[in-house]
């Protein structure tokens, strides 16, 4: 089943990004390292998308 939460590690979930969307960075080189994906989401509305209590994505409002 599929459900929704609040982020509770905003780290863990930038990093969960990065891996999910590293090789759009590299086709299109786009220069974003852990760091900033950090900066960006932060003063976002983050929720986890999980899966069987797996993490499995992020939905990011602003």
């Amino acid at each position: 089943m599929i459900v929704y939460q609040p982020i509770r590690d905003v780290s863990a979930s930038a990093q969960l990004t990065y891996n999910n969307m590293r090789t759009y960075y590299e086709y299109y080189a786009v220069d974003w390292a852990l760091p900033t994906i950090v900066e960006q989401i932060t003063g976002l509305d983050n929720w986890d998308i999980l899966s069987d209590g797996d993490v499995i994505g992020a939905i990011r409002l602003a």
